[in-house]
């Protein structure tokens, strides 16, 4: 983390010929049109995601921060503008050319009435130091949304994936996913109460050092809070005195996993003070390395910085069973605010 610092099933002709129609046919009909008619599809899915897509890319090689609007909503368009604001304060390259889209994997839960949500596993490639793609695959996890019939389909978070190992979610035999209640005790942690679970037992564990929560050994859990607190011992040492403090933000989904683990999509937010008690010295942001602190941080010398961040999480709920714990295998981490105060004129 940053102060820690995203089958195919062969049948017969007819089975295939009976599927395409009955697809068809769900693509005819308008929302409201008869019970039981799906307001998205699984196709319509990855039409949307494709045109997102699209205009993402043009949005990463322009900075054209006006066209994520068209595309994103809060909170990964917040995360999104911070991130290309901060991006073009420290000088850092556009992306050169659209990255292509190896591979769409639509997650849709049957909806019959809006906001209607579906989740996507999207792989692509990397991009290097430049802003070129490269040939080095990565994956992420969107999720999107649409509020209402007058409203476009819009991305509000997101999260990488690992594409060895990516927390896969159950599709039925009739191409949907199946979308898992609000408030069910039947897992580990109720999906709902992810968000809070997660912020204290992070902060319980930079607090003590033990962490207290039912989340597995990884290097979003135990060898974050080692991380953290490493980092806070050792600006001790050079004069800083150092605050992470973690709130729980939004719980966004939870769905069923192929190994009856519930998927569950959520965030949190950190909010770290970085002070210089003595005096003496300051918190000094080189013009020439914006990096040092964030590209919304102004080069200049400080005696305090106060920065929020926002952490777009993916975790593997399991099934309340003697043993089993919670996996955080992936997250996506951007600064999206930063606040200064002045330095002592003598610091140093």
């Amino acid at each position: 983390m940053a102060a820690l610092r995203l089958a195919k099933r062969r049948s017969t002709a007819v089975a295939l010929t009976l599927l395409t129609l009955s697809l068809a046919l769900l693509e005819c009909s308008g929302p409201g049109q008869g019970s039981g008619v799906d307001l998205i599809t699984p196709s319509r899915a990855a039409k949307v995601v494709h045109d997102y897509w699209s205009v993402n890319e043009q949005a990463l090689m322009t900075y054209n921060t006006g066209l994520f609007g068209k595309v994103q909503a809060s909170p990964l368009l917040d995360s999104q503008m911070a991130d290309v604001k901060a991006a073009r304060a420290a000088g850092d390259p556009a992306l050169k050319s659209a990255r292509p889209l190896t591979k769409v994997t639509t997650y849709v839960p049957h909806q019959q009435g809006y906001p209607a949500e579906f989740v996507a596993l999207v792989e692509t490639v990397k991009v290097d130091a430049s802003g070129t793609p490269t040939n080095d695959a990565i994956g992420f996890y969107y999720r999107f949304g649409r509020l209402s019939e007058d409203a476009s389909w819009k991305a509000n978070f997101y999260v990488l994936a690992s594409l060895d190992q990516p927390s896969r979610i159950t599709v039925g035999r009739d191409g949907f996913a199946t979308m898992l209640p609000a408030g069910d005790s039947s897992y580990v942690v109720d999906p709902k109460q992810m968000p809070g679970s997660l912020a204290r037992y992070l902060n319980s564990g930079i607090s003590s050092g033990s962490p207290e929560g039912p989340f597995a050994p990884g290097h979003l859990t135990t060898d974050a809070v080692t991380s953290l607190r490493r980092y806070r011992d050792s600006m001790a040492k050079l004069g800083y005195a150092v605050d992470v403090k973690y709130q729980p933000a939004q719980f966004f989904d939870a769905y069923k996993g192929v190994d009856g683990r519930a998927v569950v999509l959520f965030n949190l937010q950190s909010l770290n003070k970085i002070a210089v008690p003595d005096g003496v010295h300051c918190i000094v942001q080189p013009s020439d390395n914006l990096h040092r602190w964030g590209g919304l941080v102004p080069p200049g010398s400080y005696s305090q910085l106060v920065e929020g961040r926002l952490l777009q999480f993916i975790a593997t709920d399991p099934e309340k069973k003697a043993g089993t714990a919670i996996d955080v295998p992936a997250y996506v981490e951007t600064q999206i605010s930063a606040a200064t105060s002045p330095a002592d004129p003598a610091c140093h």
